[in-house]
């Protein structure tokens, strides 16, 4: 199997991840799973292999077991990997398709607490997204405070920030209520 002889060769995350997905269409569960095993103990391993087997478990595994598994996964790589931003983002995105609103705020306030502040700002985004689209308005400024205290360089006091705060509350996938608003973050997942 070409899979097998270029994990052997080059035991590298995406070979890994590509033989969990080959194991999941062409052989099975268990197979994919034994993949996911070694890939966990590889010396390579890394969030995105614990993203792409729960992503992998989700939609194949059995329904509810498979996103119970996801879920498992998730919470996993968040233990192994605390300071991977990228791997807090996919987890909270999880969260939401799934509405476990309480777990993602957990989950979220976590990040902040142990995250250096300098690297949260795509987690500050995407909880003030989430609290504009799911949480009460009062939810919502309080949190926006936070984030201004804590990036006062991006979200400080001054008329522009609060233009935006109040404008980011009505914003919805890329459509803004006034088309002069623009949103201050380029970031890919500062959106939900």
């Amino acid at each position: 199997m070409h899979f097998e002889a270029l994990l052997e060769a080059a035991p590298h995350p995406a070979c890994f991840i590509a033989r969990m997905r080959f194991a999941w269409r062409a052989e099975s569960a268990q197979a994919a799973r034994d993949v996911f095993a070694r890939a966990r103990r590889s010396s390579g391993a890394c969030w995105q292999i614990y993203v792409a087997a729960a992503e992998l478990e989700e939609a194949h595994g059995p329904k509810p077991a498979g996103a119970e598994v996801a879920g498992r996964i998730y919470r996993l790589a968040a233990d192994k990997f605390p300071d991977s931003v990228p791997l807090v983002v996919h987890y909270a995105h999880w969260l939401i398709g799934r509405a476990e609103h309480s777990q993602l705020r957990a989950a979220l306030e976590l990040a902040l607490k142990t995250l250096p502040a300098e690297r949260c700002r795509p987690v500050w985004d995407l909880y003030v997204h989430f609290e504009a689209r799911f949480g009460s308005s009062s939810q919502l400024r309080a949190l926006q405070d936070r984030r201004a205290e804590a990036l006062p360089a991006v979200y400080g006091p001054s008329v522009m920030s609060s233009l935006f705060a109040c404008s980011s509350s009505a914003a919805f996938e890329g459509l803004w209520p006034s088309p002069d608003a623009v949103s201050p973050s380029p970031h890919p997942h500062a959106t939900l």
